[in-house]
């Protein structure tokens, strides 16, 4: 026993938050989040990871989802992530008045598309890997 952690969280002047984690073995994990989640993280291996969060098209930031993020291994190793999420609202002041929900995301040029439709409670997913073979498939919830 005798294994000691030790956590820090500190609130920045420009509305950031500072975590650190040291490990028993000393090594420090830093990540500073900005009030919607994005932010950085640098593990003790010298991966870093950048995220940007951005609005639900029907929520807002009340529920925000990843717009971009980005790893990058010590050893060069990139793994990008970008999102786009669409909503078609019957009503724009009722973000339960949805007639369809998209999500699109890319990971390192490939793209995943999976569309909800409420009115026959399909979800329509579409993966395009490699680039030029397309694969869809739809299943319900």
């Amino acid at each position: 026993m005798g294994l000691t952690s030790t956590y820090e969280v500190q609130t920045n002047l420009d509305g950031t938050t500072t975590m650190t984690n040291v490990d028993p073995a000393g090594r420090q994990t830093v990540t500073t989040e900005d009030a919607y989640g994005g932010g950085t993280a640098s593990y003790p291996d010298g991966t870093v990871v950048n995220t940007i969060m951005g609005p639900d098209p029907r929520f807002g930031m009340l529920a925000p989802v990843t717009s971009f993020m980005n790893v990058t291994t010590p050893g060069g190793l990139q793994y990008s992530l970008s999102e786009f999420r669409t909503a078609n609202l019957s009503d724009p002041a009722n973000p339960f008045s949805f007639t369809g929900l998209t999500d699109s995301v890319n990971v390192n040029g490939n793209t995943f598309t999976s569309s909800y439709d409420p009115s026959t409670g399909m979800i329509a997913d579409t993966l395009i890997y490699p680039k030029d073979r397309p694969f869809s498939y739809n299943h319900l919830i």
